[in-house]
């Protein structure tokens, strides 16, 4: 066997490159339709890339109901020719990748949620800031910030400028604080910052929003 090639097809599922494994996929059939190799020879390769895909698929995780990996094997037995087998391989390959990326957008979405949720409850008195949120949830910063734009068509950071504003209007709200107090608690060490985005956001200073929502 070549058993490189063979390595280079699992290295390549496993480092979810669809298109590197279907590329080697192809050149190992092409090698054994060209190679005038023994049936048994080709049927026993053939085994080697389906023991390569369930070993994947348990790797993975891949939930027995979507795809039971007994069904590979006794498919396998009624597979004509090599055509098929390729066609039919490539097949399971996709549905594999699919599955693997509907995974991951759940597991994402479930952080993000996460994620948000946390900024809400700690936006007060809290050092909130992209590094300090991923460090909590064991994520490097580049990685939470993808995800994020992904799920929220916002960047982190917009959305944190978007959640320290709105809880700052609730706190003018209540009346009780004073416009620098409250910079302070939503996270801005400049008072007069904070009334600068605050201004660009609502179109009125802090005050005025103050003012008039107490008029109403």
């Amino acid at each position: 066997y070549d058993h490189d090639l063979l390595d280079s097809f699992y290295n390549s599922l496993l480092n979810k490159d669809k298109t590197n494994a279907l590329y080697i996929l192809k050149n190992i059939i092409s090698s054994l339709k060209n190679g005038h190799f023994s049936y048994n020879h080709t049927i026993n390769y053939l085994y080697n890339i389906l023991a390569y895909i369930s070993d994947i698929m348990n790797k993975m995780k891949i939930n027995d109901s979507f795809f039971p990996i007994t069904d590979i094997y006794t498919h396998f037995n009624r597979v004509i020719n090599i055509n098929e087998f390729e066609s039919w391989i490539r097949g399971i390959i996709e549905q594999i990748f699919e599955y693997s990326n509907n995974q991951q957008n759940i597991r994402n979405k479930e952080i993000v949620d996460k994620v948000k949720a946390f900024i809400k409850e700690n936006i007060i008195n809290q050092d909130i800031s992209l590094n300090t949120v991923a460090d909590y949830f064991y994520l490097s910063p580049n990685y939470l910030s993808k995800i994020f734009k992904q799920e929220t068509n916002m960047s982190f950071i917009d959305y944190l400028v978007e959640t320290r504003l709105q809880v700052s209007k609730d706190l003018l709200l209540s009346g009780k604080l004073t416009v620098e107090e409250i910079a302070s608690l939503v996270g801005y060490s400049s008072p007069q910052y904070f009334i600068r985005k605050f201004k660009c956001r609502f179109g009125k200073t802090p005050k005025q929003y103050q003012i008039e929502s107490s008029i109403s």
